[in-house]
């Protein structure tokens, strides 16, 4: 779109201009045209940007040039090349001496360079990404949430501790939606689910990571398809579901495939519970509780038990005591002969979801 406007603006065609060297052959002395295109980062209507005003001195000390024209070529809206933004100049230049610059030190400073630390005129970069990119957009807002929480509710929060902690859901319904979007509220960044049910049409109207879209064709897998939804809601967050049906007491294998697939449930809930820090156990049943509880307790990862009645609810932690407890129980358990340590251990253990 500019080569036109160039070429008219260089008295030729939009073919590639001649050389100065050539024009001087062509034309008497003090008839050559110049014409300097410069990408101009100026907003101003008809008024050129700094940069011209070391362009100009190009033609003024290499090529003598005393009048030249400038093409001031300026992007659109759209980001391309727009002509009608661009515009021409005629620029008259001084006589610059032969001698200008023999002395040291005689050449004059570049207009619009910034010295660094060190004192050198090098390009310097800005990172913009986190004004243009929506997800790191997202991630401020919600650490500046999250700061302001603390500020003004909570000073002892540690806000990066929350975000490095990994959290494991035993439970993808009603409950499990609830504590996810709860957690991710409170800036946890790390959660997985477990679940071995499929999204029916009941649970979208009580389950709030699920639509609609979920239920047909069978329904998605749940584990898989709230982690989905989690991801949707925070593209930051790390989210993945496990579709696995823990193994309970009172359901014995009914034959030696069933007691394989048990095993291997058993092994791989063994696995994600050792590899987060937090468990929530939020199934609908009391039997595919008891396994995780003991798991948690031989892993000494805390475990939080919530479960709902039709007029009741009950909230608790469980498991091992925090770090200094667990310390004093495992000092008390080397010496397990003495009445007193076992007391003293057991103490410091937790409540137990069925056992209180």
């Amino acid at each position: 779109e500019l080569a036109p406007a160039a070429a008219a603006a260089a008295g030729g065609s939009s073919s590639d201009p001649p050389s100065p060297q050539q024009q001087q052959q062509q034309q008497p002395e003090g008839q050559i045209e110049l014409l300097l295109v410069m990408f101009d980062p100026c907003h101003l209507p008809l008024t050129p940007g700094w940069p011209l005003r070391n362009m100009l001195l190009l033609p003024a000390v290499r090529w003598r040039a005393r009048k030249l024209k400038v093409l001031c070529a300026r992007d659109g809206s759209n980001g391309r090349l727009s002509a009608d933004r661009s515009f021409v100049l005629e620029v008259e230049l001084p006589v610059i001496p032969d001698d200008w610059c023999a002395a040291a030190g005689a050449v004059p400073e570049a207009i619009g360079w910034e010295a660094d630390s060190k004192g050198k005129l090098l390009p310097r970069h800005v990172d913009v990404s986190p004004l243009l990119s929506p997800v790191q957009l997202a991630e401020q807002a919600v650490d500046l949430n999250l700061k302001l929480m603390r500020w003004r509710a909570a000073p002892d929060l540690d806000v990066r501790q929350l975000a490095n902690t990994k959290c494991l859901l035993l439970g993808a319904g009603t409950l499990g939606c609830a504590v996810a979007r709860t957690l991710q509220a409170y800036g946890i960044r790390h959660i997985t689910f477990v679940d071995s049910s499929t999204v029916s049409y009941s649970n979208p109207v009580r389950q709030s990571l699920f639509t609609f879209q979920d239920c047909l064709n069978g329904g998605k897998p749940k584990a898989a398809a709230a982690a989905e939804a989690l991801r949707g809601i925070f593209p930051s967050v790390v989210s993945a579901g496990v579709q696995l049906s823990i193994p309970m007491p009172g359901h014995p294998p009914a034959n030696v495939q069933q007691e394989q697939l048990q095993q291997q449930a058993f092994e791989q809930l063994q696995d994600l519970v050792s590899s987060h820090d937090v468990m929530f156990l939020l199934t609908d049943t009391r039997e595919s509780r008891w396994l995780p509880t003991l798991l948690a307790a031989a892993a000494a990862k805390v475990a939080i038990t919530a479960a709902l009645g039709f007029d009741n609810f009950v909230v608790m932690r469980h498991g091992l005591p925090p770090a200094a407890a667990a310390a004093a129980a495992s000092q008390a358990g080397c010496s397990s002969s003495s009445s007193k340590a076992t007391e003293r251990s057991a103490a410091n253990h937790l409540g137990c979801y069925f056992c209180n």
